[in-house]
């Protein structure tokens, strides 16, 4: 889906991939990889910009000491200090790497917004967001259940599909979603 990548989001990709190898989540980039392709299906002239917030926009766990177990999914402290630390931890690599400045603000308001939205550029990464968590949704794996229960997954399952903004990208959640719901039941 990638036609091509710019050296800076190359550059992200390397930063992002290398701190989760040593993360809690070290499978993160999977999910940071299907929201950038979620991006470019959501918005196929999305700029470098909105691919470099697509990709590092859950940037934050790669520093998190421990899972979801004690927290909740939608709980606001944690989602602002979620997306605070990732919007504050990219800006600062992009701007090392000398990227410009106004591409960096938006880069940290997409981020630091991506849970709730609010703007254009930060909806439509919070539905790409939550289309690809849908696409893939780890809380179904056994580990998770067992650790979280049920009724917290699909908590996680009705907040990632109430999210979201656009009727595009509704109307390919939709079966995502429900196929979910019936995967859990079936658990």
């Amino acid at each position: 889906m990638l036609k091509f990548i710019s050296s800076m989001l190359q550059k992200v990709k390397q930063f992002v991939d290398g701190l989760f190898k040593i993360s809690v989540y070290p499978n993160t980039p999977q999910h940071l990889q299907r929201t950038l392709e979620c991006i470019l299906l959501l918005r196929p002239d999305a700029d470098e910009a909105v691919q470099i917030a697509a990709y590092s926009h859950d940037l934050a766990r790669a520093f998190a000491k421990n899972t979801f177990e004690n927290k909740a999914f939608d709980d606001p402290q944690y989602l602002a200090e979620h997306q605070e630390i990732g919007a504050k931890a990219i800006s600062e690599f992009l701007l090392q790497q000398g990227y410009e400045k106004n591409k960096v603000d938006r880069v940290y308001n997409m981020v630091r917004h991506h849970e709730e939205g609010g703007d254009e550029e930060s909806n439509i990464l919070m539905d790409a967001d939550s289309v690809s968590y849908l696409l893939k949704p780890t809380h179904l794996r056994p580990e998770f259940i067992q650790s979280l229960g049920k009724e917290k997954v699909k908590t996680k399952l009705e907040y990632m599909f109430g999210r979201i903004h656009s009727n595009k990208a509704k109307e390919i959640a939709k079966p995502l979603y429900e196929k979910a719901l019936e995967d859990l039941r079936k658990i």
